[in-house]
């Protein structure tokens, strides 16, 4: 493995980015990357607990399997039936990414579009060997399409800012399945150990639960928990949790403020107060209709490289947060 790691630079730079899971694998594809990237993204996620013996941190899975993701090119490492990420979820859930991506992105004009068509055999300087090139070609075919359908969308990302937004919804898609491992050894716990859910008797957790409010329409809460106990006739206790893997570590004290600050009113919003919940299998837990108060929403922030570096700047960030957006409980995992 070390001569392997030694000789080539791809095997390097894949156990750099994943370390020991990373390493294991490299050794079990007998240096193969590609290979080792696929029996990666096949190995079994850690048993819950697992990330206490690790230190505590729960950093070290979530950039292994994003790593995989981004490394293949291939959205099938994204998806996970068991969980309900369907093929089709995932890519509506990249489809929302994308709207909001930030970036420079080309022109809606259609002949202009076609004019600038990339070709999959010819990859633009710093794209030649990324697995993601296939994807944007398909992408910007699909985008072409739309356009010329008349339909009201925003002209496509470049190169650049798509595999930037790629990589980022791998990362934070990892730091979910991390968080809600985490959600489902906390529940498991007696109500008096708990650490997130010590509210809810019974926690029922779901994912990427639909919810409706007038202000926002339809949105994708990556956690909802309802109360499966019994209520005594009372709504059932419903708390909602966003999940960002956003780098905050090289961000100035205002900039820090205004993106923290930023993120609890969007999440507040989008998951908070009284909503809607679409989701028909958790009818049954609902009381009065499908609308419900939402009794507290958490933010959570993945930590790490990714907290900011300086603990004042992140202090004053944090009382300012709070103090603006008080219904939003915001922490660093």
């Amino acid at each position: 493995m070390l001569r392997d790691i030694r000789a080539r630079r791809e095997a390097a730079h894949f156990v750099a980015m994943g370390g020991a899971d990373a390493a294991l694998a490299l050794r079990e594809a007998r240096g193969d990357v590609a290979r080792a990237q696929v029996w990666l993204s096949q190995a079994k996620p850690p048993r819950p607990g697992a990330w206490e013996s690790q230190g505590g941190t729960g950093t070290r899975s979530a950039p292994t399997r994003a790593l995989a993701a981004e490394r293949s090119g291939s959205m099938a490492l994204l998806v996970d039936e068991a969980e309900g990420l369907t093929r089709e979820v995932v890519e509506a859930r990249l489809a929302l990414v994308e709207l909001d991506a930030e970036g420079p992105r080309l022109s809606r004009d259609v002949a202009v579009l076609e004019r600038q068509r990339p070709s999959l055999e010819a990859p633009p300087s710093g794209a030649e060997g990324n697995p993601l090139w296939g994807e944007y070609v398909a992408y910007r075919e699909k985008r072409l399409g739309e356009l010329k359908q008349g339909k009201a969308v925003e002209g496509p990302l470049r190169w650049e800012g798509y595999a930037r937004m790629r990589r980022g919804f791998a990362q934070g898609l990892a730091f979910e399945n991390l968080m809600v491992d985490r959600l489902r050894a906390d529940a498991a716990l007696p109500r008096a150990e708990r650490r997130f859910l010590g509210d809810f008797d019974r926690p029922r957790i779901e994912r990427w639960v639909g919810v409706w409010k007038p202000n926002s329409n339809l949105r994708f809460a990556d956690v909802l928990v309802i109360e499966e106990g019994p209520s005594a006739g009372r709504p059932p206790r419903v708390e909602t949790f966003s999940f960002k893997s956003r780098d905050l570590s090289g961000l100035k004290p205002n900039a820090l403020q205004a993106q923290m600050i930023a993120d609890a009113k969007e999440a507040l919003g989008y998951y908070g107060e009284r909503l809607v919940i679409r989701r028909p299998s958790l009818q049954p837990f609902l009381r009065e209709g499908r609308e419900v108060s939402v009794q507290r929403v958490r933010l959570i922030y993945e930590g790490g490289q990714f907290k900011p570096m300086s603990a004042n700047d992140f202090d004053r960030a944090m009382s300012e947060t709070r103090k603006q957006i008080p219904g939003v409980e915001v922490s660093f995992q």
